[in-house]
């Protein structure tokens, strides 16, 4: 568990097209988030990391 969260973030939705494996060409919606920062975690250390979530 992260608390106490000092960061910078980034957003980015992606939209397109993909094609399968299988040929069929699929709608394509991402959305892309990135954090950089200081953050407390459970065991009260403070710590700096990067973070992302696809």
């Amino acid at each position: 568990m992260i608390t106490d969260l000092h960061a910078a973030t980034a957003l980015a939705y992606v939209v397109g097209r993909a094609r399968g494996s299988d040929g069929v060409e699929y709608g394509l919606e991402v959305d892309v988030r990135v954090s950089e920062g200081i953050y407390r975690a459970r065991d009260g250390s403070r710590n700096r990391g990067t973070f992302a979530l696809l």
